[in-house]
């Protein structure tokens, strides 16, 4: 009987989500400008990322998005996009929020972005988090520039050697939160890897193979379950390019 209903529920939001592209129409008059620059390590600009300025409705049931503008970065990594925004749109009583954001799929797979999951050795997990949006919660004016300049970090080998941990105890594990250090992408996009190790894992010492931010600050968030304690620890890290990165975490 839950299934049922929770099978009836999802149909019914399915079937109320929709999505509208006006990107297809030019703009000609009072348009919205979004621009910027997507880069990687060391300014260097990232050709062919797919750009989106769309409106979506705040909604309980329904999740109805209207696309306003589109486009690509060039071979320099700059992109300029136009839109028209509608009347019930604008103003901060408009029932919605803007989005800048990218299409993660027109990034190649040597950078770092969320459909990404790395290593599937029992009791460990990692997956990439990134959050390569910019929220606009209302504007006012069709006449807005709105920037939107975003890092996206090439990966980097980086291998995590433990040591001492200690399976036999029920509940030890070994959490793991990389962040990365990028100033500029503090208000309009940020990027997370995350990693766990549990009581899964059956050895004392052992390597895990991942990844992380090429050319960049990295910072390990280390929280550890050990006989019952819980220990913390940060460790802040430069990754190398074309090197083997290793970081030993004693358990």
């Amino acid at each position: 009987m839950k299934l049922s209903l929770l099978l009836c529920a999802l149909i019914v939001f399915i079937s109320c989500s929709k999505t509208d592209d006006s990107a297809v129409n030019d703009c000609n008059a009072d348009c919205t400008i979004v621009a910027g620059r997507i880069v990687r390590d060391n300014a260097i600009g990232i050709p062919n990322v797919s750009v989106e300025f769309y409106f979506e409705e705040s909604a309980t049931y329904s999740s109805n998005k209207r696309i306003i503008a589109r486009g690509s970065t060039n071979e320099t990594g700059y992109f300029r996009i136009k839109g028209f925004i509608n009347n019930e749109e604008l103003g901060n009583t408009a029932d919605g929020t803007f989005w800048v954001s990218i299409d993660e799929s027109s990034v190649g797979n040597e950078y770092i972005k969320d459909t990404q999951t790395y290593s599937n050795v029992p009791g460990y997990a990692t997956g990439i988090n990134t959050e390569y949006r910019k929220n606009l919660q209302s504007i006012s004016s069709r006449d807005t520039l709105i920037n939107y300049n975003l890092t996206i970090p090439q990966q980097a080998p980086l291998i995590l050697t433990f040591q001492n941990f200690d399976p036999s105890v029920e509940m030890n594990n070994i959490q793991i939160n990389t962040y990365l250090d990028i100033p500029e992408n503090t208000s309009d996009g940020s990027v997370g890897i995350f990693n766990s190790i549990n009581a899964d894992y059956n050895q004392q010492n052992f390597q895990i193979e991942t990844v992380g931010a090429q050319n960049f600050s990295n910072i390990l968030y280390i929280r550890k379950r050990k006989n019952g304690e819980i220990e913390t620890e940060t460790i802040t890290f430069f990754v190398d390019e074309n090197t083997t990165n290793e970081i030993s975490i004693e358990f």
